[in-house]
């Protein structure tokens, strides 16, 4: 018969980049003990929210909501070169042309338990 016991698993490092002006677990947690909303205004660098803004939600082609839950961290400050990423995919990146800003979001949250553990892996800015 196997033995099904758990194993203890290290956790070296966690990344998280969740909205609400959060930008590590520490903020996170307080986040969260804080009891605060994560709820912002759209920030007004990724479109203009009053152009495509329509109280029905039925109208094609618009939103029907103001803000939500946006990260703050600055998407352009990303390592393209540490994700094997050519300048010219980096470029469409964070043009959101091939891929979306929650693809940036997922690599660098990826990225974030490896500079908890010393390493680091992005271009601050």
């Amino acid at each position: 018969m196997a033995d099904h016991s758990p194993v203890p698993i290290p956790i070296v490092g966690i990344g998280c980049r969740p909205p609400g002006g959060v930008a590590d677990t520490e903020q996170l947690w307080q986040l969260l003990v804080e009891g605060r909303n994560a709820w912002s205004p759209l920030p007004a660098e990724r479109y203009n929210e009053d152009a495509f803004y329509h109280p029905d939600p039925d109208n094609n082609g618009t939103i029907n909501h103001r803000g939500g839950y946006f990260i703050s961290q600055n998407i352009a400050a990303f390592d393209a070169a540490f994700f094997g990423v050519s300048l010219m995919d980096a470029y469409a990146t964070l043009s959101n042309v091939c891929r979306s800003r929650s693809h940036t979001k997922l690599l660098k949250t990826q990225a974030f338990p490896f500079e908890c553990f010393g390493l680091s892996c992005y271009v601050h800015t």
